[in-house]
């Protein structure tokens, strides 16, 4: 099967946390805008800096199963601009004990823009909550919904370098494929109440 061609992002970078939980790859994707491009160490700052938000932020939050191992940023602009690595303070696990929920059950943190419509919004599927987050059997309850929208809101504002920009990226208009991507802004984060899944985390489905 003939591999799709690949669509450029000015001056931007993807990020991808890479984590495993109960055997099955657990990953995040977040994207970056930074103008005038990715120089010098500006990729590696990146996903250092990423790296310190899961430890610092996203993984005291989450239950003990889920280990974040690596996060790996890739920059968009051409289709040979470099990859880079972070383990920073990595492997962590999760900061909560006890039980653990199932890999699938997630938060859905949404990325709100300027714009409407699916090319210009996004979201995390969050893993690997405690079950105390739980108020009903299909609800998250008020706490850890402010508190993993606040993580969000910290990585970019804190963690990630200066000039960095978190944005969405669109390689679709109407369902057909850009040749060119498109970039924007993310202004707001919204964590959503009823619990999200993610079958791909479930062993035999991938991720």
């Amino acid at each position: 099967m003939p591999s799709l061609p690949f669509i450029p992002f000015a001056d931007c970078a993807e990020a991808v946390c890479q984590g495993v939980m109960a055997g099955q790859a657990a990953y995040l994707t977040l994207a970056f805008n930074k103008p005038g491009g990715y120089v010098g160490t500006d990729l590696q700052d990146l996903a250092d800096g990423i790296a310190g938000w899961l430890v610092a932020e996203l993984a005291p939050l989450q239950q003990a199963g889920i280990t974040w191992l690596a996060v790996k940023v890739t920059d968009l602009t051409t289709v040979s601009s470099p990859v880079v690595v972070s383990t920073v303070g990595l492997p962590v696990n999760g900061g909560v004990g006890g039980a653990a929920l199932t890999n699938q059950a997630c938060m859905v943190v949404s990325f709100k823009t300027a714009l409407r419509g699916r090319s210009f919004r996004g979201r995390n599927y969050v893993p690997s909550l405690p079950p105390a987050d739980l108020a009903s059997t299909t609800e998250w309850a008020p706490t850890p919904i402010a508190n993993f929208a606040e993580a969000y809101v910290d990585l970019a504002e804190t963690f990630v370098p200066t000039g960095n920009v978190h944005v969405v990226l669109s390689r679709f208009n109407s369902s057909v494929r850009r040749t060119v991507g498109v970039f924007t802004t993310v202004t707001a984060y919204v964590a959503r109440a009823p619990i999200g899944t993610q079958r791909r985390r479930i062993e035999g489905h991938g991720i």
